[in-house]
């Protein structure tokens, strides 16, 4: 097992953060897109 320190769990935490809502934002800009080409 690997253990990160403190600072950059928090970091990573923090980035997996900001990546989940960029996939969010992502998939219901396609799904908004997807709505209007039907």
């Amino acid at each position: 097992m690997y253990f990160y320190p403190n600072n950059d769990d928090t970091l990573y935490r923090q980035n997996d953060k900001l990546i989940r809502s960029i996939e969010k934002a992502i998939n219901e800009e396609y799904s908004a897109i997807h709505c209007y080409a039907d």
